[in-house]
């Protein structure tokens, strides 16, 4: 069964309106370690996760943008790392196995500290890139790291460790857009001076949304 999602992107705000939105999404920069591989990177069934990147002064200076899609994911093609306990047992016999050879090099204690990023990106090239060994093109993953996730207990005995987070982190990386079957622009924030000049703050800015949709043909 296919999976549908609808996913959100944070870009900067430097271009024309126009501009931004047929060049997004943006492919990921090559020159920064990314986590699932190179490609390009979506937050998932909410755009609250978009906002709190885009707030980041360090990633978006001038303030951000964000557009939204839809996504059809074939089963074959879909690594659901968040919400299927099967692919996530598979890709842990993945890892499992690829360390294994590692360590036949390594000491084991350096081939388990190889993040996730690198074995991804070996398991994509492994058998001469045979797309059987490592067919996925879409990945969903997460993490509980965010200031915004808090773990709560499901009771209140003393002994009980079980923890909840909410919310938590997700991401969809796509390594192509064939999957994408419509894109609108949801949100300018454009990063000014306040009336003192004292600090900054986010200002919305209008556009007529109704001119920033796109329907995919074909895909």
């Amino acid at each position: 069964m296919d999976a549908n999602f609808t996913i959100y992107h944070t870009c900067h705000l430097e271009n024309s309106i126009n501009s931004t939105f047929e060049n997004s999404p943006y492919k990921c920069s090559p020159d920064v370690p990314q986590w699932l591989g190179d490609g390009y990177y979506f937050w998932t069934d909410s755009d609250f996760f978009a906002h709190k990147w885009g707030k980041r002064p360090d990633k978006y200076p001038k303030g951000y943008v964000i557009t939204q899609y839809s996504v059809n994911l074939p089963q074959n093609s879909f690594l659901d790392l968040v919400g299927n306990v099967k692919d996530q047992l598979l890709f842990k016999e993945q890892i499992k196995k690829y360390l294994e050879r590692m360590g036949e090099e390594l000491s084991r204690e350096n081939a388990r500290a190889i993040p996730i990023s690198k074995v991804l990106d070996h398991l994509r090239l492994a058998k001469g890139g045979c797309r059987d060994y490592f067919k996925y093109d879409a990945i969903k993953a997460m993490d509980c790291s965010s200031i915004e996730t808090f773990s709560y207990k499901f009771t209140e005995e003393e002994s009980q460790k079980e923890l909840i987070p909410i919310p938590t982190r997700q991401q969809l990386f796509l390594r192509n857009l064939s999957f994408l079957k419509s894109k609108q622009l949801v949100c300018i924030k454009r990063l000014e001076n306040d009336f003192s000049g004292r600090k900054k703050v986010y200002i919305n800015k209008y556009f007529n949304k109704e001119e920033y949709i796109v329907e995919y043909k074909g895909n």
